[in-house]
């Protein structure tokens, strides 16, 4: 029986009991009639129910609210997001559209408190797990330190990140957090302290053992500029080191202070021996210097004034750069005294090579003779090019053309009997045969006519052959020392050599030492090495004599020589040698033909500073073959003109006319020459100067410079 089933049945048994009592009413005796009461009005929640309805908690539900209430109880009691859907899912068919938005709404309601909760849950955790790292209760080592920051940046962290949290929830644990960073940075602080205090007291031992170590090397002897400046430094140390030492009180670094300012006393007193010493070799420096000057001067002095070219004989540059001093009885400067200049002077010298000098390449001498002592040096400048690749027979070997004799067809003789013959260089051959060290003897082929060699010579490929008694004695370096035995050579075919330039130019400077190490004779000199061709042969006229030169042409190019300054005034001086730079003019024909110059921008003793000299080059006259001088006859007797000798300038200050100068020009690069300009203008210019200042300088130098 359902709910309204009851409701109606219990409604008509009150109605039937009020018409049973009507009856009974009627039948009464007394003759009257009894009025009976009505019946009881029926409650809410009869009526409630009488109409089909819930009434539930004193309101009156239809079955739908009922059921959507019970859904909704079911709803808020979900403790997930399932829960949650399903209690909307078990009723969604029992209810209208409306009625299920109305639930489905509730369920999202649910799942996002459901959430927010889970989301507070675990921002509530990650602040009990950060706050639960940070232990503060010992912070005495950097490595604590470090654990509760650590601890902090994750507790700072989790508070940015616990969003959902309330601020009361929060509150706990910023003020753990603070207490916290309080404490570490106080800590921090200590150990910071601590830290530079021990960086302090390290830094003031180690400056004091410094500049005590430093103090005891100028104990006992005149310290040199170093040892100063290290006892200096030292004592610096230690004074920055006081100052940098903020964190130490000043009990603490009394002692240093102490030792800085008693450290200046020894200072200064190995500073005064410094001077003293260094005043004495000042002294003896500018003495020595004095003395120098004036032996340099007396080895400058011009004993043959009417010469044109200072010692042009007196040196030979070869074509393989070796130099030759030739004796004095045959172009030296006939200056020598005694025992001085040996009886046979040094011959081909081997130089070390210097530095080069605008295009002109250096080579430095020296050679102190074994007998006597006696030394010389020389500083030569050279434009040897660098040659070039050519076949065999530009080069100048002779290819045989058919056998006869000692020449095999195809070859050129490279050797002879253990003779190298004329022309070759046994370093230019090389093998694989040659590569041992010793000697070895080399065996031909059973039933060969010749033992064959494949190699090179001078770069080019081809084979060497030889017949009998065939060895090669070599130093393992690739090339044979000898080569024993007749041996030939054949270039493969279209095989080049390398050509060395065998026609150059040469300028420099040399000096003659007696055996004390004082010099005696100081020259210049120029040379040519092979045929360079001259300016012009005849009177102005090119090497054909079918054209007359005019107009004019610049020259730049470098100057090298020694010089002297003496002050017998004061004392002072000074000698040594000089670079500098050459610029020349020419005109060849017309009023005021011949050469001028300047000498200027000096460098002297290979430095950089310029003393503030000029050699002003007075007009030299062209003579032939390239010529030219700066001395005249003016008269049936020599008569020097002044106006073509050189004036020393010393700051400006110019010297009186001294000295003579000259040089030769040569067409290098001739006009029908391939790269040359067609105007058979010399192309390049060599020469010596030398000149005068007063009584107190002597310069001689010779130069090279090259058309501009």
């Amino acid at each position: 029986m359902t709910f309204k089933d009851k409701y109606i049945h219990k409604f008509y048994a009150f109605a039937l009991a009020a018409v049973f009592a009507i009856a009974l009413a009627g039948c009464g005796g007394g003759g009257g009639t009894a009025e009976e009461p009505p019946p009881p009005m029926p409650t809410p929640q009869e009526t409630c129910e009488a109409a089909g309805n819930h009434y539930v908690d004193g309101e009156c539900l239809t079955p739908a609210q009922v059921t959507i209430n019970a859904a909704l109880a079911n709803i808020a009691a979900a403790t997930t997001a399932e829960e949650a859907q399903a209690a909307y899912d078990a009723v969604k068919d029992d209810v209208t559209a409306t009625q299920g938005d109305t639930l489905q709404a509730a369920v999202d309601a649910r799942i996002m408190a459901i959430n927010l909760a889970a989301r507070v849950d675990a921002q509530k955790m990650a602040l009990a797990d950060a706050a639960g790292m940070i232990d503060t209760s010992d912070l005495s080592t950097q490595e604590m330190v470090d654990a509760a920051n650590e601890g902090i940046r994750a507790l700072r962290q989790a508070l940015e990140d616990a969003e959902d949290v309330g601020d009361e929830d929060k509150e706990m644990y910023q003020t753990q957090l603070d207490d916290a960073v309080t404490a570490v940075d106080g800590a921090q602080d200590g150990i910071n302290t601590a830290t530079r205090r021990r960086n302090q007291m390290t830094a003031l031992s180690d400056a004091s053992t410094a500049l005590q170590a430093a103090l005891a090397v100028l104990a006992g002897s005149t310290p040199t500029q170093e040892q100063l400046d290290a006892a200096n430094n030292a004592l610096t140390g230690l004074n920055t080191a006081i100052t940098d030492a903020a964190d130490l009180t000043d009990a603490e670094k009394a002692t240093y202070v102490r030792e800085a300012g008693n450290a200046a006393a020894p200072i200064n007193t190995a500073q005064m021996a410094f001077d003293a010493a260094e005043d004495e070799d000042q002294k003896a420096a500018a003495k020595a210097s004095a003395e120098l000057g004036k032996q340099m001067y007396g080895a400058l002095s011009d004993d043959a004034p009417a010469a044109p070219v200072r010692q042009r004989g007196l040196f030979a540059l070869s074509a393989d750069g070796k130099l030759t001093i030739n004796s004095p009885s045959s172009g030296g400067p006939g200056r020598f005294e005694g025992d001085d200049f040996p009886d046979s002077p040094p011959a081909n010298w081997v130089g070390d090579a210097a530095s080069t000098l605008g295009g002109w390449a250096g080579i430095s001498y020296a050679h102190t003779h074994a007998t006597t002592k006696v030394g010389n040096e020389a500083r030569v400048y050279h434009n040897r090019g660098p040659g070039k690749r050519v076949t065999f027979a530009k080069a100048g070997y002779t290819v045989a053309t058919e056998t006869a004799g000692t020449a095999i067809k195809g070859y050129v003789e490279v050797v002879t009997a253990g003779s190298v013959n004329t022309g070759f260089d046994i370093t230019d051959v090389k093998a694989d045969a040659f590569t041992h060290s010793g000697t070895q003897t080399h065996q031909k082929a059973e039933r060969a006519e010749a033992l064959y060699v494949r190699g090179t010579y001078d770069g080019a490929p081809g084979e060497y052959r030889c017949v009998t008694g065939c060895s090669s004695t070599n130093d393992g370096k690739g090339s044979p020392t000898s080569l024993a035995g007749t041996w030939h050579f054949k270039p493969d075919a279209g095989a080049m050599v390398h050509q060395p330039d065998a026609d150059y130019l040469y300028f420099g400077w040399w000096v003659n030492k007696n055996k004390d190490g004082e010099p005696m004779v100081a020259t210049a000199f120029v040379g040519a090495v092979g045929t360079p061709a001259t300016g012009w042969s005849g009177a102005y006229d090119d090497t054909a004599g079918s054209e007359t030169l005019t107009g004019s042409a610049t020259y730049a190019g470098d100057a090298a020589g020694k010089f002297a300054i003496t002050n017998a005034l004061d004392g002072t001086g000074s000698g040594g040698h000089f670079t500098a730079d050459a610029n020349l003019t020419a005109k060849f024909s017309g009023t005021g033909a011949g050469v001028t110059g300047t000498i200027d921008n000096f460098r002297l003793n290979d430095g950089t500073e310029d003393p503030g000299w000029s050699v002003e080059l007075g007009i030299a006259t062209l003579g032939t073959d390239g010529a030219f001088a700066s001395r005249v006859d003016d008269s049936a007797t020599t008569d020097v003109n002044e106006a073509t000798m050189p004036v020393w300038s010393i700051n400006g200050n110019k010297g009186a006319p001294s000295g003579s100068w000259g040089g030769t020009m040569y067409d290098e690069m001739p006009g029908d020459a391939p790269d040359g300009d067609g105007s058979n203008i010399p192309t390049t210019v060599t020469g010596t100067f030398y000149s005068t200042f007063s009584n107190i300088g002597r310069m001689v130098g010779g130069f090279g410079a090259t058309k501009q």
